[in-house]
């Protein structure tokens, strides 16, 4: 593998952690690149769009179409358990996803991810 400097690596300790390196860095850099909303006035955010506020029916709907997978997210909670709870979780994702939508903030902990290299042979 050729790294960005064009210094080939062969170790495979150190291709694993220069996809690391990438793959932990792409969304900051990404994020730098966009511009910060500004604010009028009026209390509004100029360039901005309206999403309709969720229903729990909504959120009830599409947590019953989430594929159903043995894997558990970053929180190590199954997919399982969010299915079989989803009355009991409908309500607070609810008011979640619509504080995010109306201040248009998210979370920090909703920003996590956990990114898995599947190899696939040619």
């Amino acid at each position: 593998m050729k790294c960005n400097k064009g210094t080939l690596i062969t170790d495979p300790l150190a291709i694993a952690s220069k996809f690391n390196d990438f793959f932990i860095n792409i969304g900051p850099s990404l994020a730098a690149t966009i511009p910060s909303p500004l604010m009028d006035h009026n209390g509004t955010y100029s360039n901005s769009f309206f999403i309709s506020p969720n229903s729990l029916d909504e959120i009830i709907d599409t947590i019953s179409k989430l594929k159903t997978s043995n894997s558990e997210g970053i929180n190590g909670i199954n997919l399982r358990g969010i299915k079989a709870s989803d009355d009991l979780l409908a309500a607070p994702l609810s008011n979640i996803s619509n504080f995010s939508f109306s201040t248009g903030t998210v979370l920090d902990k909703l920003k996590l991810s956990r990114v898995v290299l599947v190899y696939k042979s040619w």
